[in-house]
């Protein structure tokens, strides 16, 4: 009977371990001149457990000729059937079906985001830092470039604030060269999160999508009124 106590309790306390320990991500993405590299490093339960993966652009593009052949792209479960979403025909019994299944679309769409905004609350980001330095020869294609590039840089750092905890200010930089043509990337991104509220965060969005596939069950297979 001790043993099943005690059992019992380094059980509870390993699952409250794991519930409240902290994933880590990092990831490292670099480009200069035709060589990219992208690394993507997990650590979880303090460092006792890691995975790092590691990449190059050869790689990607030997994984990806099977997938891609000329203009055609193969996609994995395609299925051929034409499916028409708009226009949505609104009038009689199947307007009535087509209305009610679009606002039901619309529904669990905004359920998902408020799952997904109040686990992102919760995700904090230690360091995010994006430098660039770009160049074509010329000085106003250069200039207009770099000017698109702090504009996209600036929307992704905002687009993180609002929705993550950030630790440190996003450092993003671009750097022009007026007078050869270069294109380098350096991007580092490390986040980290309790495994609970990931976990916590993952039955929410399994409960949501079950209800949806229940209630469309219930009303495909309810018999129509005479």
């Amino acid at each position: 009977m001790n043993g099943w106590v005690i059992g019992g309790l380094v059980l509870l306390v390993a699952i409250v371990i794991i519930l409240f320990s902290s994933l880590k991500v990092k990831i490292d993405v670099g480009r200069k001149k035709a060589d990219d590299d992208v690394s993507l490093e997990v650590r979880m339960l303090f460092g006792l457990i890691r995975f790092r993966y590691a990449v190059t652009y050869v790689d990607l593009l030997e994984n990806w000729q099977g997938w891609i052949t000329g203009d055609q792209i193969k996609v994995p479960f395609y299925r051929k059937e034409r499916t028409k979403f708009f226009p949505l025909k609104m009038k009689g019994r199947k307007g009535k079906k087509n209305k009610r299944s679009f606002m039901q679309q619309l529904q669990m769409a905004g359920q998902f985001h408020r799952i997904a905004k109040s686990f992102l609350k919760k995700v904090k980001v230690d360091k995010f830092r994006w430098d660039t330095r770009v160049g074509t020869g010329d000085a106003a294609e250069t200039g207009i470039i770099c000017g698109l590039i702090w504009g996209v840089k600036g929307s992704v750092a905002g687009m993180i604030s609002n929705y993550m905890s950030l630790k440190s200010m996003p450092r993003i930089h671009v750097s022009p060269s007026f007078n050869r043509k270069i294109f380098t990337v350096q991007f580092q991104c490390i986040v980290r999160m309790r495994i609970g509220n990931l976990i916590v965060a993952g039955i929410r969005l399994w409960i949501n999508l079950r209800k949806g596939r229940d209630h469309k069950w219930q009303k495909t297979n309810t018999p129509y009124r005479v």
